[in-house]
């Protein structure tokens, strides 16, 4: 607990508030405002391999690796599976 607390804190110091636990993405309230959701960040996502190992935590990489299962599903004719 105290572990996860201290990242958390460490990350939110230095203005970067989404931190993965395991799959769940934590955000936390900077409380200012970040350029996190500009069209270059969006890119930068949608143009990694893998985001999550790449580039820090953050929304668009779930979105990224969500929108790539599902066009991979309905390449293959299946139904996308919830996971």
């Amino acid at each position: 607990e105290e572990s996860i607390l201290d990242s958390l804190r460490a990350r939110f110091d230095r203005d970067l508030p989404y931190t993965l636990c395991g799959q769940i993405c934590v955000s936390v309230n900077p409380f200012k405002w970040l350029p996190l959701y500009t069209d270059e960040r969006v890119k930068e996502y949608a143009a990694a391999d893998n985001p999550f190992s790449e580039l820090p935590p953050h929304l668009y990489a779930i979105a990224h690796a969500a929108h790539r299962r599902l066009v991979a599903a309905l390449e293959a004719g299946t139904p996308p599976s919830q996971s």
